[in-house]
C-alpha cells in the first residue's frame, strides 16, 4: 500500500464515512465520521479543516501520530485527540490549519 502525500479537504471528502485500520493495534478501525472545512478564509492553509473519526470505545487510542490505512485511499500518519466518548465509541479529531 502506498503513503498518500496529498492529505487536502478533497482527499479526505472523497473518504468520509470510510473506514480505516490502525496499525499497531491489534485490528481496530476508525470511522471517517465527518470532513469539516474550518478556520479564516486567508489565514494559514489555503483551506484548513478537521476530520472526526469513531472507534470503539475500548480500548481507546491517546492523543498521539497514527499510521491509518484503507484499501480505496491507501495509508498515512496522522495527529488524532480524543475528543469525547461515551458507552458505545470514542471520537478523535485531526486538525489541518
Amino acid at each position: 500500500m502506498s503513503i498518500v502525500q496529498d492529505l487536502s479537504l478533497e482527499f479526505f471528502s472523497a473518504h468520509e464515512g470510510a473506514l480505516f485500520s490502525v496499525a499497531g493495534s491489534d485490528g481496530m478501525v476508525l470511522r471517517l465520521a465527518a470532513v469539516q472545512p474550518a478556520g479564516m478564509p486567508g489565514y494559514g492553509r489555503a483551506q484548513a479543516f478537521s476530520l472526526m473519526f469513531e472507534g470503539p470505545a475500548q480500548p481507546r487510542l491517546e492523543q498521539a501520530t497514527i499510521r491509518l490505512s484503507n484499501d480505496a485511499a491507501g495509508e498515512f500518519d496522522i495527529f488524532v485527540v480524543p475528543v469525547g466518548a461515551n458507552a458505545d465509541l470514542t471520537r478523535y479529531q485531526a486538525v489541518f490549519n
